[in-house]
């Protein structure tokens, strides 16, 4: 279970971080 929780907390912060990434590389363009 434990696992399962990690995994989906992890898939979570990785799309956080690339909607993040794409922001940053949308301002960075302008």
């Amino acid at each position: 279970m434990a696992m399962m929780n990690n995994g989906d907390l992890f898939v979570k912060m990785t799309k956080i971080l690339l909607m993040a990434n794409h922001a940053v590389v949308n301002l960075t363009k302008d």
